[in-house]
């Protein structure tokens, strides 16, 4: 893996025996865009992925044994896009990254609530939330104050304005 110093992106994309990343995975490569979709097999992400220090936009989507963050993802602080798929919750150190603009967050029925440190990312714009039952009742209840100051968001399709009801 430490050869490919000049890729920027990487797609697993259907690789349904996929049971484990390599460990070397991030060590040598510049990545800003890392995809991870229909690996059914995939558990867990190593340790090692939060060495991926140029990471701009981290997707999981399609892999239901991927429940979690590693903590070394703490590390990504340059993340301005992270899409997740089938999450039962997402870790209070998701605040340290400062640059994220925007959040997609699909088909996770037990995600309840976002992290408290959410709220020091200053630079989200984009907040979509599809297919997650408790969490759009979460967002539309008293902590309905606290999202308002994020300019878009997205309830199963439909544009979130705090204080109103959303039709469904």
């Amino acid at each position: 893996m430490k050869n490919l110093t000049a890729i920027t992106e990487l797609r697993l994309d259907g690789c349904k025996g996929l049971e484990i990343l390599p460990e070397g995975l991030g060590l040598h490569i510049p990545l800003k865009r890392f995809v991870i979709n229909d690996c059914p097999m995939l558990t867990f992400l190593p340790e090692l992925l939060g060495h991926l220090t140029a990471l701009k936009c981290l997707d999981i989507q399609s892999s239901p044994n991927l429940t979690y963050l590693p903590e070394s993802m703490k590390n990504l602080t340059a993340l301005e896009e992270l899409w997740l798929e089938g999450f039962n919750s997402l870790p209070e150190w998701i605040g340290q990254f400062i640059y994220l603009k925007e959040i997609s967050i699909f088909d996770s029925p037990n995600l309840t609530s976002l992290p408290e440190s959410i709220w020091n990312i200053t630079t989200l714009e984009l907040l979509y939330i599809y297919f997650c039952p408790r969490l759009a009742e979460w967002c539309q209840r008293e902590d309905a104050n606290k999202i308002s100051r994020i300019p878009e968001i997205m309830l199963d399709g439909k544009i979130f304005i705090p204080g109103q009801a959303i039709d469904g």
